[in-house]
Formats: C-alpha cells, sequence, structure tokens
C-alpha cells in the first residue's frame, strides 16, 4: 500500500501512512496538490502556479501567495514532503517516482487497459469487465466535486476540463457494463449499472429505456413501469418535456406482455442481446442522437468515418439505425 494516498474523485482526500490529513489549512495548499499530482513528474515554473491560482493578483503578491501555499502543503506532509514535493527557485513539482497512490490515475490506467486489450468486442470482454468495474468503483464522484477554488477562475476552468472528461470516461464505461451484463442475462447487475448511471445523469431518456428493459427481461413489469413513471417525472422536471415515442412504445409492449421474461432456454425473447442488423431496426433505440448526427452527414455528401473503440456498436447503429432511415 502507497505511503501516500489521494481521492479526488468526489471530495478531496489525503491519507498519509494511514492517517487522513486535515491539517492544510487553506485551500490553495489543496488546490496546488491536487495540480501537481494530477501532472506527476513535470516541474512547473512557479510563474505558472501563481498565474494559475491567483490570476488577478499582482505578480510579486501571486508568487507570496504560492511561497505560503507551498508552505502549509510542507507542512500538512510533514517529514514526507521532500520525498513527494521537489522544489527549486523557479520550479516545483510532485516526483512521479515516490510511493503514492491517485485514484485518478488508477481509473484512467484501467480504462486504457481495456482499449489496448486485444479482445474482440470491448461489450464482450469479461478481462476487461473486470477492469471496468474496478474504474466505476472508484468513481465516487466528479472530480474535485465541491471545490471550487474561489480565488481563481483559471483553476476552475481547469478544474472543469478534467471534471467532464473523466465524468464522459465513467459514464461510457458504466453503459459498455450495462450491455455487457445484459447480454449475460445477469439483469440484476445491468440495472444496478444503469441506476448509478441515472443517478449522475437522470435525463438520460435511452438509460431509462434500457433499465426499463432489462427490468421487464428479468420480469419485473412493476418495476419496468415504475421505471417508466421516474422517466416521465424526470424529464418533465428537467428538461420541461415528456418521454418520447420509443420510450412510450416500449412501455405499451411491457404493458402488454409483448417483452417476456428470459427464462434461460431456447432462443433469447430480446434481439437487443445480439448484435442488431436491418431486419431489428424497431427494437433499436438508445441511439437516437447519433442516427441522426450520422443520417445528416451522410445527406449532405461527401465521406464520413465513424470510428469507435471495438464492440462500441458502429455496425449497429449502421445497419439497424442509420440504413433504415436512407
Amino acid at each position: 500500500m502507497a505511503r501516500l494516498s489521494i481521492t479526488l474523485l468526489g471530495s478531496i482526500q489525503v491519507i498519509l501512512d494511514g492517517h487522513l490529513l486535515k491539517n492544510f489549512r487553506t485551500d490553495s495548499a489543496r488546490a496546488l496538490l491536487a495540480y501537481l499530482v494530477m501532472h506527476p513528474g513535470q516541474p512547473f515554473h512557479r510563474e505558472h502556479l501563481a498565474a494559475l491560482l491567483w490570476p488577478d493578483t499582482p505578480h510579486e503578491e501571486a508568487l507570496v501567495n504560492l511561497r505560503q501555499a507551498l508552505y502549509r502543503l510542507r507542512q500538512a506532509l510533514g517529514d514526507a514532503a521532500d520525498h513527494y514535493i521537489f522544489a527549486g527557485r523557479r520550479t516545483l513539482g510532485f516526483s512521479a517516482e515516490s510511493d503514492y497512490w491517485l485514484d485518478v490515475q488508477a481509473f484512467t490506467e484501467l480504462l486504457e487497459q481495456c482499449h489496448s486489450h486485444p479482445h474482440t468486442h470491448l461489450r464482450a470482454c469479461p478481462t476487461c469487465a473486470q477492469k471496468m468495474e474496478a474504474a466505476v468503483a472508484l468513481y465516487h464522484g466528479d472530480f474535485l466535486g465541491g471545490f471550487p477554488f474561489s480565488a481563481s477562475d483559471t483553476f476552475e476552468e481547469w478544474r472543469i476540463l478534467q471534471q467532464e472528461d473523466l465524468h464522459r470516461q465513467a459514464m461510457e464505461t458504466l453503459e459498455v457494463l450495462a450491455v455487457y451484463h445484459q447480454r449475460r442475462h445477469a439483469f440484476p447487475q445491468a440495472a444496478a449499472h444503469l441506476r448509478y448511471l441515472l443517478r449522475w445523469e437522470p435525463w438520460r431518456e435511452e438509460a431509462h429505456q434500457r433499465l426499463m428493459h432489462v427490468l421487464a427481461l428479468a420480469g419485473d413489469t412493476g418495476a419496468a413501469l415504475a421505471q417508466y413513471e421516474i422517466c416521465r417525472q424526470v424529464l418533465a422536471a428537467e428538461l420541461g418535456g415528456a418521454p418520447g415515442p420509443k420510450t412510450e412504445a416500449l412501455r405499451a409492449a411491457i404493458q402488454a406482455g409483448e417483452i417476456r421474461p428470459y427464462s434461460g432456454d431456447g432462443q433469447s425473447p430480446y434481439k437487443g442481446l445480439a448484435h442488431f442488423t436491418q431486419a431489428d431496426a424497431a427494437h433499436f433505440f438508445g441511439r437516437e442522437s447519433y442516427v441522426q448526427r450520422l443520417y445528416e452527414q451522410v445527406q449532405a455528401g461527401g465521406l464520413v468515418a465513424l470510428i469507435g473503440a471495438s464492440g462500441s456498436g458502429k455496425s449497429s447503429l449502421i445497419h439497424a439505425g442509420l440504413i433504415p432511415r436512407l
């Protein structure tokens, strides 16, 4: 176990030798640590860090503020400070060779391992599924959530960029895991990932649709219809809208008993558990925005390249989404 453990996904938390550090005294010291540890091994000019953290403060005063923040950071780390923070007259940084663990780094490395793994389809790879499960388990909240550094709009812009990128990766991973478990008829696990996704993005109608489908396949018609009602209420409250035609059609199909619970025998009653073809167009949902954008690009003429990770649904998007519209 690393001597220094830093959590930035959600609230910032720093643990040294098993003890939670609470003696940073100022947000500027925390902000400095967060920025440096996100760029391990990279030396930053003091002028750059001063301008990042205090952009509206006169240059010399900002450098004084930086020295104070560095002093408080060193105080918080105690005798271990020199092991983690390297500082010269002009530059300072976080040592990449030090004994530390960062949740953001662990999160991104797990997902990078999945994308570089030689599988046929990402959504059908047990090895990658385990890594993705471990990654989303680290996602306790938005990057530095609840930690707006009010002294600097520049730092806040950087924080938001990191937050949006990490959030996107987490949501995409939850979607892939939901499909992975659904294809294996592990409906409780699929439903759990979809509910976690909807916790962060409750307005995602396609996620509500997939959750309704999963619950119906699990034989819980009541929960599937209750999820429709949740979707309806959320869309009304968040967007001032109503469920779309596909959601309504799905609700009607569930009410009519057209989606039979999976029995474990014979052919799957749900075509979405296999790859989509043109014949499955009526059952293809949740990618409306992508189909529309692709359709518009094709209609505009010229070459259109559809790029995505293995198993991300490119073929299904073309055969069950685009081609039926042409």
